[in-house]
């Protein structure tokens, strides 16, 4: 491709050094499988690995030939998954040499058999939510060290997820998948991962809440024409934000109202009464992942964008906030 001048007014904070061509994806899940089959995992025909794997791959093809493309198809349906799938490749290669790797080994194993993807909603998928611990073990591998995660077959939920050493301090993380919108559920699933983390040998802990059951992924990522493409008249035609904040907002927006959800119903009282004198920090992580398009002088960019919100419910030391911080860079790959 050659050099193509870049309107910045156009596409504020468009930066194509930002973006992987579909080339380098082909590169990075053929590295993706032989590390998987160092470990002794094979992707398995006809699995949901396989159908992600093969989409991206599929991808550097479609771009040199639009033929292959079926302009009637709704491709968000497969590029979802797909994205998602590739989100977790990238930290797999950049980790798999950090003291600490192999114990995520047996949540690896899990990947032939769920939907990998965090960006989208999977309300049935009681193994996605443990694709979700080795998401965040991933993350937490990239700034701590000393890492240990709970069983993915054999947990018997009495623990955190995921222990590691940051800064000094045993940190316990508690996941969590959310099915419903219910801030009482919320408020119970706070409650449990609060025990879990008191009973365990981490000095200090922090609950993460995965909303991607809730997220409109339509929304993040629209049609432009959805009633046409739905009769049949029309083939799809696919939106694309002009800045990345459009759709990391429906998501902060929707944090937000979980957030005022918890108080509201569940009274603050109750919440307070909950942290005091616990190791949990007064507080959790919610985690919104989802698929989208960008607009960009060279065309639609597709990507996978998410975010950490911080559900301060009580006061968070600076040093607390700094490990915060942390998360929140390896999450978006800056660690």
């Amino acid at each position: 491709m050659g050099a193509v001048a870049i309107d910045s007014a156009s596409f504020p904070g468009f930066d194509p050094k930002g973006f992987t061509s579909f080339a380098r994806i082909q590169e990075e899940v053929e590295q993706f499988a032989t590390i998987l089959s160092g470990l002794g995992i094979d992707i398995k025909p006809g699995s949901p690995l396989e159908e992600m794997s093969l989409t991206l791959l599929g991808l550097e093809e479609q771009r040199k030939n639009a033929e292959l493309i079926n302009s009637m198809e709704d491709l968000r349906i497969l590029l979802r998954p797909a994205l998602g799938l590739h989100d977790l490749i990238r930290r797999v290669i950049r980790l798999r040499r950090r003291a600490g790797f192999s114990k995520l080994t047996p949540h690896l194993q899990l990947l032939n058999s769920s939907s990998v993807a965090q960006n989208m909603a999977a309300p049935r998928d009681a193994v996605a939510a443990k694709i979700f611990e080795l998401l965040m073990g991933l993350v937490c591998l990239e700034v701590g060290t000393n890492l240990e995660l709970d069983g993915p077959l054999q947990s018997y939920g009495d623990n955190p997820d995921i222990l590691i050493d940051f800064n000094g301090r045993r940190w316990g993380f508690a996941c969590k998948v959310l099915f419903g919108c219910s801030a009482i559920t919320l408020f119970d699933r706070l409650e449990e991962a609060v025990d879990q983390i008191e009973a365990s040998p981490a000095e200090v802990g922090c609950t993460i809440i995965n909303l991607k059951n809730q997220i409109d992924h339509n929304e993040t990522w629209p049609l432009a024409n959805p009633n046409e493409y739905k009769n049949g008249t029309e083939t799809p035609i696919f939106g694309a934000w002009r800045s990345i904040e459009y759709p990391r907002d429906i998501l902060g927006r929707l944090a937000d109202k979980r957030h005022e959800e918890l108080v509201a119903v569940n009274g603050n009282a109750a919440i307070q009464t909950l942290f005091a004198g616990r190791k949990s920090i007064p507080g959790a992580l919610l985690f919104l992942q989802t698929a989208t398009a960008l607009a960009s002088p060279r065309g639609p960019i597709n990507s996978t964008i998410g975010i950490f919100n911080l559900m301060c419910l009580g006061e968070i030391d600076s040093t607390t906030m700094a490990t915060v911080n942390r998360l929140n860079d390896a999450m978006h790959h800056r660690g």
